[in-house]
């Protein structure tokens, strides 16, 4: 798996996961080393005002543990699979998902009123998702949220799922 790995295009990387394309209309989120979570961390920390350096170790214990409590989360709910773009998890706490439209590109390339229909369709979304007990940490639209092949938003990061 790991020289699949090499092979496969890398479409980005975040604190927990790195997302490859299966070029099979699904994605892989694979479960960062340490190594590449602490690259990240550093990365996306400077100047280190709001996550200080010392911090950094919590930090990534934190972003470890919240991504293997949600893949059991994700095991466990009672969420249509479209709405998170039809996970499948992986015995090592990576899943694979359906390929969709990340809303921040979208959102940049839309007309005002097409962004304020995704935008309501967004809210109507996070709605159902706390309906049912679910809901994205960071809330982040553009970067968690996404469109699905038949133009419905899903949440597609699904490393920091809440559910209490």
């Amino acid at each position: 798996m790991l020289r699949e790995l090499f092979t496969m295009k890398t479409l980005g990387r975040g604190w927990q996961y790195t997302v490859y394309d299966l070029k099979n209309r699904r994605d892989l989120k694979r479960l960062n080393s340490p190594f590449a979570t602490y690259s990240v961390m550093l990365r996306d920390s400077f100047p280190y005002i709001h996550h200080p350096l010392w911090n950094m170790p919590r930090l990534y214990e934190d972003a470890k543990k919240a991504a293997i409590s949600s893949i059991q989360k994700i095991k466990d709910n009672t969420l249509e699979p479209w709405m998170l773009a039809n996970p499948a998890v992986l015995s090592d706490s990576s899943y694979e998902q359906d390929k969709v439209i990340p809303l921040r590109g979208y959102l940049y390339k839309v007309s005002f009123e097409e962004g304020k229909r995704i935008v309501d369709a967004f809210v109507e979304f996070n709605k159902i998702l706390v309906e049912k007990n679910c809901i994205d940490k960071s809330f982040d639209m553009g970067n968690n949220f996404g469109l699905d092949s038949v133009g419905r938003v899903v949440l597609i990061d699904l490393g920091e799922i809440y559910d209490d």
